[in-house]
């Protein structure tokens, strides 16, 4: 399975319904670059976008007729951009790692100036710095925070930090804390306030004791000549990314999803962070990650979304004080009727390491505050056969958000993230990724302008490749265009399905379309296949519906039998035989004293088909309550998702 067919298929499954668009929310011409999308975002200043490079950073403007170039920035050789920030006064900071982890290095604007030449903050020294980030305030104070490992003379995690005063030097970078036990650092945070005090979060995973793994978030006050203060720890039920944010007086708001429940701290200028205060229930099973934006007059909001249903909500205030109730920003799905909680249980967390749903495609620097009062957030969105990047904009004082999508014509929005114009209009970015290395950049504002389309490539499609399909084959169609052209389908009545191919030159081309579930039928027949296509950065597509006669194979589809469980003493001895096995898929064993483990069994083992094995052994242990066995199998449509069997 490819990964842009995996891909395809999850956010089939879990994105959201979108709601109406606005009619004047429209779409500007698109800006295409190749390399990775590293640190692209609108950096915080109005209406300015960065793209990371090797070499630094390439800056663009965004106006309502698209996005104009505004320079380059040199950031040295070898270099790993961390973050690329900036304020509404022009000031910034880039932040990454020179010569491929060899050194940390900022280059730095302050207020109404140029960029700086690059500036060492630290070498490796026997550390290797893993995860860089600097924040900016708007006279031009500056935080560089990173995440350092080492493995000699022990397992180690570090994190240090080094900050700048408006028009100063760097000031030595200093160690804000130092642990061991950790199974890895999950990432880092940091902001600063125009005092020049700065705070600074971080999360890692503590694998030190037995059972499942620790996940502890950490905040830290920086004090303006780097004296760390006291570190306030927060251990958390799953491994969501928390949010922080800070006001220019220092006030700080921290927010995270813990327990099934959005949780914030708060710290008042100058003071320390007070005790957790609960703002909502998430009853998404998966859990959910927040993120939070605090503004300088202490209006603030903070958004949540279910990692599994992907509901989204946002709770917010107009100034200090308490959060209004919260507003759904868009509807989750609802719970399918094969549900099963045990991908969501801790046991089966602690043998992941801990690791479980993490909502990274949809959440990251998507929430910003505007100064007319409003909090806008980015979402991608599920629509009928495809997919919309949607800007969610909400009064602070509570009221319900207004919606408006743009794009998903040909692929999956993503980093889906709002901003504002210089003239103050919204604006919504995101990116698709149309080949190994190549990527396009869109843009869509409120007025937005588009030049308009020329005439559409012809496009013609031919018999098959193949009339005779396996249980888990694609569906494979020869087309050519008369010039740059991208073609999508989906195949009708299928749930999930879809498949995408990209030219950008006249020629042939193959279409192959991927699907959760058998394109052809036994005993044959026809597919209806729905198909879009035009330019590859056009929005006025064509459609086509084509009839295409398949049949199935012989190849039977995989089936697990003769599944035994047999106690021996302490232990249990579970075997199984797979008649066609598939090429791969992971299978999950599991021990219960009930036939239902209602997703929370006592003891779990692993195994993985392969094409080659048909008989299966594997031991539970410890098993004197387990009653039951439970087989579990995932990535293969046609195995059976569950199978349960009494322990004799």
């Amino acid at each position: 399975m490819t990964a842009r067919r995996c891909l395809t298929l999850l956010l089939s499954a879990l994105l959201l319904a979108p709601a109406s668009a606005q009619a004047d929310f429209s779409e500007t011409p698109t800006y295409d670059f190749k390399g990775e999308p590293s640190c692209l975002a609108p950096t915080g200043a109005p209406g300015e976008v960065a793209i990371g490079t090797t070499s630094g950073a390439r800056l663009l403007q965004a106006t309502r007729a698209g996005f104009v170039p505004a320079g380059e920035v040199k950031a040295g050789e070898g270099f790993t951009c961390g973050s690329i920030v900036a304020r509404a006064s022009g000031a910034g900071v880039i932040a990454g790692t020179q010569y491929y982890g060899d050194s940390v290095v900022a280059v730095v604007r302050d207020p109404g100036g140029a960029w700086s030449e690059p500036l060492s903050i630290a070498t490796r020294e026997g550390w290797t710095p893993q995860t860089v980030v600097g924040a900016v305030s708007d006279r031009g104070d500056v935080v560089v925070a990173w995440l350092e490992e080492r493995s000699r003379p022990e397992n180690q995690i570090r994190v240090r930090v080094a900050t700048r005063a408006p028009g100063q030097a760097f000031g030595p970078a200093k160690v804000v804390h130092t642990t061991t036990g950790m199974g890895y650092a999950q990432g880092i945070d940091a902001e600063v306030s125009a005092t020049g005090e700065a705070v600074v979060s971080w999360t890692a995973l503590d694998a030190s004791a037995k059972g499942v793994p620790r996940v502890m978030t950490n905040v830290a006050i920086v004090a303006p000549d780097g004296t760390v203060g006291a570190i306030k720890q927060v251990e958390l039920a799953r491994s969501a990314t928390p949010s922080l944010s800070v006001a220019s007086d220092g006030r700080a708001l921290f927010a995270y999803v813990d327990d099934s429940y959005v949780t914030f701290i708060e710290r008042p200028p100058g003071g320390t962070f007070g005790a957790p205060v609960k703002l909502a229930r998430v009853t998404d099973p998966g859990g959910g990650a927040a993120i939070a934006r605090l503004h300088d007059s202490g209006a603030a909001a903070i958004a949540w979304s279910g990692n599994y249903l992907m509901q989204v909500r946002m709770a917010t205030r107009p100034g200090l004080g308490g959060f209004r109730p919260p507003v759904t920003v868009a509807k989750g799905d609802p719970l399918p009727k094969d549900f099963d909680p045990f991908w969501f249980s801790p046991t089966f967390a602690e043998l992941s390491g801990g690791i479980t749903f993490d909502n990274s495609l949809f959440f990251g620097e998507v929430l910003t505050l505007t100064a007319d009062g409003r909090a806008l957030l980015g979402v991608t969105a599920r629509g009928a056969e495809t997919y919309v990047a949607r800007l969610a904009a909400a009064p602070l004082t509570g009221a319900a958000a207004i919606s408006a999508g743009a794009g998903g014509e040909f692929d999956v929005p993503l980093l889906t993230q709002p901003f504002v114009l210089a003239d103050g209009t919204p604006a919504l970015s995101w990116i698709t990724d149309v080949g190994e290395t190549r990527f396009t950049l869109h843009l869509a504002t409120e007025g937005g302008t588009r030049p308009a389309s020329g005439p559409a490539p012809r496009v013609r499609f031919g018999a098959p490749v193949h009339r005779v399909l396996d249980y888990d084959d694609a569906l494979r169609l020869p087309f050519t265009c008369s010039g740059p052209c991208s073609v999508r389908a989906h195949i009708v009545g299928h749930e999930y399905s879809d498949g995408l191919e990209t030219r950008f030159s006249a020629g042939s081309g193959e279409l192959r379309i991927y699907s959760n579930e058998p394109i052809a039928a036994k005993g044959g027949g026809t597919v209806r296949v729905r198909v879009k296509y035009g330019a590859p950065d056009s929005v006025d597509l064509k459609t086509q519906t084509l009839t295409v006669r398949v049949t199935r194979s012989s190849k039977r589809e995989p089936r697990i039998t003769g599944l035994k469980a047999v106690r021996r003493g302490g232990s249990i001895r579970v075997s199984f035989r797979l008649t066609d096995p598939p090429s791969y898929a992971p299978i999950f064993i599991s021990g219960s004293p009930k036939r239902d483990d209602r997703g929370n069994p006592l003891v779990i083992t692993t195994a993985t088909a392969e094409r080659r094995v048909k008989s299966y052994r594997v031991t539970l242990r410890p098993a004197d309550r387990v009653r039951y066995v439970t087989l579990r199998t995932i990535g293969e449509a046609s195995l059976p998702a569950r199978t349960t069997v009494k322990v004799r």
